[in-house]
């Protein structure tokens, strides 16, 4: 999954740098958030690798996050929960992320 920033705050981004690291932080709490209401389980302990990439295909400014995401996650009690990722509407995703 790759999120983009936003473009009010890419500028922001260029001369603070630190600030990536805090948006990658928000990308993948927003990403469990919605890992976990789509399961209905809002304890589900879920894995997700964030990585900044900060030049698009052109070598330009333009940072983004990269997430792996787990396939769902596990319950306190060990059992893993799937959550369905190929039929999911990201549009709510997207709007809470922007």
């Amino acid at each position: 999954m790759v999120l983009t920033i936003p473009k009010r705050l890419r500028t922001w981004c260029l001369y603070r740098r630190a600030l990536l690291g805090d948006l990658a932080r928000v990308a993948a709490r927003t990403v469990v958030a919605a890992v976990r209401m789509l399961t209905r389980e809002p304890d589900l302990a879920v894995g997700v690798v964030a990585c900044i990439q900060t030049h698009g295909s052109l070598a330009n400014w333009h940072p983004h996050i990269h997430l792996l995401v787990t396939d769902g996650g596990f319950r306190a009690d060990g059992t893993f929960v799937s959550w369905p990722a190929h039929d999911t509407p990201w549009g709510p995703l997207t709007s809470i992320w922007k």
